[in-house]
């Protein structure tokens, strides 16, 4: 992926596009949608964070691509990271944006520990794994390791 605008996840776009799928025009409807108070997910955006949590449970909801609402892409193989790839967070976010490697290698990881241990987690207890397990290792700026990947697995089911 190059790293041009198409490959950046923007917290306005996944917005927009989770606002699309819900068949909603406000943030605050959409929370309440999904079963929040009506500023939940402004809060979320307007900390800079991408709201993967409630990604996750739209997504599952309405039947609706997690690729096409984090990455805007329907298709396989389309909105994929590849190493190396920055990923773009709003200025105002305190921890580092984690480039491709760290997201990559956290999804991967899960995903293979959950398989390997034979859990299966909600798509929302999912999407909070990754998302702690990327905010550790994007501040820490470093690649997770197999065994920490595991144990939070593990916990979390």
């Amino acid at each position: 992926m190059n790293s041009s605008n198409e490959s950046r996840i923007g917290t306005i776009d996944v917005i927009s596009r989770m606002k699309e799928a819900a068949g909603v025009t406000s943030v605050a409807a959409l929370s309440q949608l999904l079963g929040y108070r009506s500023n939940a997910v402004q809060n979320t955006a307007s900390r800079g964070r991408v709201p993967y949590k409630e990604a996750a449970q739209l997504a599952d909801k309405e039947n609706v691509s997690l690729d096409y609402l984090i990455f805007g892409h329907e298709s396989p193989g389309h909105g994929l990271l590849n190493p190396g790839d920055e990923v773009s967070m709003p200025a105002n976010q305190g921890a580092p944006a984690p480039n491709a490697d760290v997201l990559h290698a956290v999804v991967v990881g899960v995903e293979s520990a959950l398989t390997e241990a034979g859990v299966t987690l909600t798509p929302v207890k999912k999407a909070d794994l990754i998302s702690t397990l990327v905010d550790i290792y994007a501040q820490a700026h470093a690649r997770p390791s197999r065994d920490h990947i595991m144990r939070l697995v593990r916990s979390a089911s």
